[in-house]
């Protein structure tokens, strides 16, 4: 298996926990690894979309994209922080 097969197995694999996981445990895990990993004004301003999540299902999309988004500009580093607070 190559490295980008490494990646993307990582990558999927924190995607099925981001499908898997509680509203509690899934609004946590990405309250705090937003503060964490976006900084002081990026991460309250996601703190605010998470907020205003309607229920499970957004939720669960909005951490989707998020996921994507911290992949592509942080890379796999931080997409394991996410998976591990999973």
């Amino acid at each position: 298996m190559c490295s980008s097969d490494l990646a993307g197995a990582d990558l999927d694999g924190v995607r099925r926990q981001v499908r898997e996981a509680s509203y509690g445990v899934l609004y946590g895990a990405l309250t705090a690894h937003a503060k964490e990993t976006l900084g002081l004004v990026a991460g309250y301003r996601f703190v605010l979309e998470i907020e205003r999540a309607a229920g499970p299902m957004a939720l669960q999309a909005l951490a989707l994209r998020y996921l994507d988004r911290v992949a592509e500009q942080q890379g796999l580093a931080a997409v394991r922080k996410l998976g591990e607070r999973l």
